[in-house]
């Protein structure tokens, strides 16, 4: 053993899950006959280790979503849409529609003695959405004005800044919802998020502020997601999140990439030192992406150094 104690599975993202729900379809992926949130409870918790059920929100560019629930989507235009008028293959979280589902996946997931439930992706997909026709309508109506383009918007610092406010609105609404049912629901369960490395919430952002769930006491703790090759930035990384979380109840555990699509796998030495800041600031736990092949072959290397 190297001292993990908790393990984050995905196990909803896009259209589908890996588990029977009320509300998505099971990943083909997965043998009918399969239920990875109970599977996985049950494995984890016969060696004291807890589980963490995450979901991908908003998200729906997986190749696996299904067609029938993109084409369901696309129709009921529920989708984002970007400055050029362009669809993209997220879900509007300025749709309730969209809102409803995403937190009866997460409420249904909470509901199978899971230890905390977990939100990746929880945010727009980029700084250039969303202009779709419920969001033109809703910032024209607190302006009190006709607003038709994201050109508009862009060009008006008045209007480009309420529509960053909007967004904003929408992402962390959407947390506490959710933290509100766990809170009320399941006492003891956590609530944590993957999150950028530093709040994104600007023209070029992505309405994601953390620290403001932080604060609000929505998250029990927060896991940025510092894939960096650099010990020495990694550190730099760190520092800030820390002041960022100061004065608030909100654990920081952040991720340390050792093995991730955008970066080379980490060397094992880059990630002692990484792990390295964490320990120097007390923090009082980490998290490793991603747990595959890699991680395998590197963990167990570290048992002479007592990871944690």
């Amino acid at each position: 053993k190297v001292g993990f104690t908790d393990l984050f599975a995905c196990v909803a993202r896009g259209g589908h899950v890996y588990y029977d729900s009320k509300y998505l379809r099971k990943s083909a992926k997965l043998a009918a006959n399969r239920d990875s949130i109970r599977e996985g409870v049950a494995a984890c918790h016969r060696h004291g280790i807890r589980y963490h059920a995450g979901k991908v929100t908003w998200n729906a560019e997986h190749a696996d979503t299904p067609e029938d629930f993109l084409a369901q989507i696309r129709a009921e235009k529920r989708f984002q849409v970007d400055g050029a008028g362009k669809e993209c293959r997220w879900l509007c979280p300025a749709d309730p529609r969209n809102v409803e589902l995403e937190l009866n996946v997460m409420k249904e997931m909470a509901a199978l003695g899971v230890d905390g439930v977990h939100l990746d992706y929880t945010r727009y997909r980029d700084g250039n959405c969303c202009f779709c026709e419920r969001c033109l309508r809703r910032l024209s109506e607190k302006v009190g004005r006709t607003v038709s383009s994201a050109a508009e918007v862009k060009a008006d610092t008045a209007l480009r800044d309420e529509w960053i406010r909007l967004r904003v609105e929408d992402i962390t609404g959407f947390v506490k919802a959710l933290s509100d049912h766990v809170r009320a629901n399941y006492p003891g369960m956590e609530v944590s998020a993957s999150t950028g490395r530093t709040p994104d919430m600007g023209l070029l952002g992505r309405a994601q502020d953390w620290p403001d769930w932080a604060r609000k006491g929505y998250l029990d703790f927060v896991s940025p997601m510092n894939y960096w090759w650099s010990p020495v930035v990694y550190r730099h990384i760190l520092d800030q999140q820390i002041r960022y979380l100061k004065g608030t109840k909100t654990k920081l555990y952040p991720y340390i990439g050792i093995d991730c699509s955008k970066y080379s796998r980490l060397p094992a030495d880059t990630f002692l030192r990484e792990l390295d800041s964490v320990r120097a600031n007390g923090l009082g736990g980490f998290a490793v992406f991603a747990l595959d092949p890699y991680a395998e072959e590197l963990l167990p290397k570290m048992k002479a150094d007592k990871v944690w």
